[in-house]
């Protein structure tokens, strides 16, 4: 399946996510943006969930992505970025410019809706997407 719009990643993540916890989900993709391995790489409690780069670092290179996506639900349905949100995502912009490993999306997503980073503009002006 190739990953090559927020929704799309949407509709392939919101069936496997438990909706009453947070969790972060890492789609990693070769580099024709065909979806390699869905991981859930961290669960939280009901309204917040740590996301550390190195996690995400060591399971991006373990799939030798070309590519990856980053997702995480909010449980209370609502999908507006925190300010956290905006943080984390920044950082691991960061990281994969200095991987050269270019992170596509970070969605944010309830079971009905999603937010998308990349749809938005924010922080993925050379996104490979092609909506």
């Amino acid at each position: 399946m190739i990953i090559n719009s927020s929704r799309k990643a949407f509709e392939v993540l919101r069936k496997k996510v438990n909706f009453l916890q947070e969790e972060v989900w890492l789609l990693t993709l070769d580099a024709n943006l065909k979806l390699m391995e869905i991981d859930l790489i961290f669960r939280g409690t009901v309204n917040e969930c740590v996301i550390h780069p190195r996690d995400l670092v060591r399971t991006v290179c373990s799939r030798n992505a070309s590519a990856f996506l980053l997702a995480h639900n909010h449980p209370s349905g609502r999908v507006q970025p925190s300010r956290e949100d905006k943080i984390v995502t920044q950082k691991i912009v960061k990281v994969s410019r200095l991987l050269e490993v270019p992170m596509q999306d970070h969605l944010i997503f309830s079971a009905e809706k999603y937010f998308s980073f990349a749809d938005k503009g924010m922080y993925f002006p050379m996104s490979l997407y092609k909506n």
